[in-house]
């Protein structure tokens, strides 16, 4: 989703930005929402994961590739959005779960600030939903599970829920400490645009 500018030389863009920052640098976890672990993370042989929406868990590669973790926790689908063999890359494929009756799909993204992950909105989406509307759950992954994996979730909480970037950011940081990067903080603003100027049109 390469940017607009009439998006980006909007007053409030920066404002948005700025906003999202605060959350990410100031939010904390909140451990009194109900978790799939007590201690909120898995860090049991390297797996870190954390549920940051129901049906929705983001975590590291260590998760990913543990399939006996993945199945005690109900996950039915995974989303690798860090498919492939390059560096910061995670190696799965649909062949790798299909002893554990697990759906995939993974995606092609470095986690780099000029990468557009934008492209995959919408199609990330409609896995996640195929997902939670077949009773399951989903794990989206990349390879900490900070930054891409976190950028999509955020973005399917705005597509899906009707929160606002602000709203969706702080809704997964408080389950996960998040870092998405520069590039797809301002993807997700964007995107934040285009959702309120979609219901504009409706309105009108």
């Amino acid at each position: 989703m390469p940017l607009d500018k009439q998006y980006y030389d909007h007053p409030d863009f920066k404002k948005k930005l700025f906003a999202i920052d605060d959350i990410l640098i100031n939010g904390t976890i909140d451990y009194l929402q109900p978790s799939i672990n007590p201690s909120r993370s898995f860090s049991l042989h390297g797996v870190d994961c954390d549920q940051v929406f129901p049906g929705v868990l983001v975590g590291n590669a260590c998760a990913a590739r543990d399939k006996k973790f993945l199945k005690s926790v109900g996950v039915t689908h995974v989303l690798n959005c860090a498919q492939g063999n390059r560096l910061k890359m995670v190696s799965t494929d649909q062949k790798f779960y299909d002893d554990s009756d697990i759906r995939f799909k993974g995606l092609d993204l470095d986690d780099s600030c000029v990468e557009d992950i934008g492209k995959f909105f919408d199609e990330s989406v409609k896995f996640i939903d195929e997902a939670i509307d077949s009773g399951g759950k989903v794990l989206v992954h990349c390879l900490a599970g900070i930054s891409r994996s976190a950028t999509i979730a955020i973005a399917y909480i705005m597509l899906r829920h009707n929160q606002s970037v602000e709203e969706a950011v702080e809704e997964v940081r408080k389950n996960r400490i998040i870092h998405p990067n520069e590039g797809f903080l301002k993807q997700l603003v964007q995107l934040d645009f285009k959702i309120q100027e979609s219901k504009s049109i409706c309105r009108n």
